[in-house]
């Protein structure tokens, strides 16, 4: 019994410090303007919207960005790629105020 709980807190202590040294890569901050140059530069869409349209799909841009979670498959994804998903995704349900994506993860081959 004493041999079991020993075990256990052995792997309770190493993932603490697994889960602390892990490297997590940061989220885009706050509209930068690297974001708003890709979205003004390539997205259609945003650029035909007016200044307080624009704010408002960045925004919603930002908030896709920081709750789905973009990964690529065997390719690195840069901040165009996951700008460019972003924009996809808020594209169709831009209209509707209150909606979101949840629970979605959205891969790149």
């Amino acid at each position: 019994m004493q041999i079991t709980i020993f075990i256990l807190f052995i792997l309770f202590v190493l993932f603490i410090i697994y889960s602390l040294t892990k490297k997590k890569k940061p989220l885009l901050q706050p509209v930068a303007n690297v974001e708003r140059k890709i979205l003004q530069e390539h997205v259609v869409f945003y650029q035909k919207l007016n200044e307080d349209e624009k704010v408002e799909f960045e925004k919603r841009v930002q908030g896709f960005l920081k709750t789905v979670r973009i990964k690529g498959v065997e390719t690195e994804i840069e901040d165009m790629d996951k700008v460019f998903v972003a924009a996809a995704a808020i594209i169709p349900i831009f209209a509707f105020k209150d909606w979101e994506h949840r629970n979605i993860h959205y891969v790149l081959i």
